[in-house]
């Protein structure tokens, strides 16, 4: 019950420390908060954001990247948990056996997702001529 209650205090502090961080440490007034607003939203509409997007090809791009993205990361996860699985064991073979097998097909997975996003970013920048 105890380490709940640390856990709790802490995750507590952590959000509160967030929020110190995000304002910048200095206390808003809220008769300030429309003209904070106002330049932050003129500030934003310099930039390009990722879902501003006039040409297909672009979004077709975008799509294509996220989705190998998310891949490389599901892997990723799979590698560590194979680790983790691998680690708490305590010698049974089944399950490093197991764990084994989940690491090889995770990493061959990060191999095959690695080489997509590098004949795909080939194509891209050749053929579409981007970048």
């Amino acid at each position: 019950m105890k380490k709940r209650q640390i856990f709790l205090i802490l995750l507590v502090a952590a959000v509160l420390s967030g929020g110190l961080l995000m304002s910048g440490g200095q206390a808003v007034q809220a008769k300030d908060i429309n003209s904070i607003i106002n330049d932050q939203i003129d500030a934003l509409e310099d930039t390009e954001l990722p879902g501003d997007v006039d040409n297909p090809y672009d979004w077709v791009i975008d799509v294509i990247r996220g989705i190998l993205g998310t891949l490389g990361v599901i892997f990723l996860v799979l590698v560590i948990y194979a680790g983790i699985k691998w680690m708490t064991s305590g010698g049974n073979e089944s399950t490093i056996s197991d764990a084994k097998g989940l690491m090889i097909n995770a990493v061959i997975g990060l191999v095959i997702i690695g080489f997509s996003f590098a004949i795909t970013q080939f194509v891209f920048s050749v053929i579409l001529k981007e970048r």
